[in-house]
């Protein structure tokens, strides 16, 4: 099964497991599943040891272009080289980048984590009992599976993409970009764009101790920021969808 993973720099795209026209259509497939959330992203493709045949490369190249993903590189092994220099294409390197290594949390981490693991099991219990309480908001991040945790500032330009949700501890700055099928968190200043529920989960919601995104998105709904004004706020905020629009209202922690 291919790989598509969500980067800072963009999209990875693992595709040594088989022969790349046995994989055409398991990646055609996972495209068409969200074929908004990876619109406008730049892939890097991994092939391993051998190139990739020329007819289903170019299959591949297609298929991307219909669904706005450009193709930054390959990678892979001295073929893979030579096939990229014949192809006028960029060569990132003989191996994909490894996935980071789970870093031990401090004691605070946990103590954040603990928190967001409890909100998120508050407010899936809420929704199935379809209960609503606007004066105690609560937001859903926990860090878990399908949740990717990010350390440090996002700055412009950079980009996370993910199916699930995102937690960042640190800013996120104009031109920055945070699109996640689930919750999104921030544990300090959102003043870049955020679309949570990039599926369309009207039940998703973007919180931050700092909530001032230029843009906000919640499953289709969109909200702008005013040309040239930057709302602060004294306390944690949360967005979500009430009554089809997004509204912000400030967080209670749970008690």
């Amino acid at each position: 099964m291919p790989i598509v993973r969500g980067t800072r720099s963009g999209l990875e795209f693992d595709l040594f497991a088989s022969p790349l026209v046995e994989l055409l259509p398991q990646v055609r497939s996972k495209l068409d599943a969200s074929p908004e959330f990876y619109r406008g992203a730049a892939g890097a493709l991994s092939f391993g040891d051998a190139a990739p045949d020329e007819s289903a490369f170019d299959e591949l190249v297609a298929a991307l272009a219909e669904h706005g993903i450009a193709v930054a590189g390959v990678r892979g092994g001295a073929a893979v080289a030579e096939f990229a220099e014949r192809r006028g294409l960029a060569y990132l390197g003989a191996l994909a980048p490894a996935a980071p290594k789970a870093r031990r949390l401090s004691a605070a981490a946990r103590s954040t984590q603990a928190d967001f693991a409890g909100a998120r099991a508050d407010l899936a219990r809420r929704r199935l009992r379809a209960v609503h309480e606007p004066e105690s908001p609560q937001p859903a991040g926990a860090i878990g599976e399908g949740t990717e945790l990010h350390r440090g500032t996002l700055r412009g330009g950079q980009a996370l993409r993910r199916h699930g949700s995102i937690v960042v501890l640190g800013d996120v700055n104009p031109g920055a970009e945070l699109i996640a099928t689930g919750d999104i968190v921030v544990i300090g200043a959102l003043r870049g764009i955020a679309h949570a529920g990039a599926q369309g989960d009207v039940g998703a919601c973007v919180f931050a101790l700092d909530l001032s995104p230029t843009q906000l998105r919640i499953g289709p709904h969109i909200a702008v920021a005013p040309e040239g004004e930057r709302r602060r706020s004294p306390v944690p905020e949360l967005a979500r969808i009430e009554d089809g629009r997004i509204v912000i209202v400030p967080y209670a922690p749970p008690r």
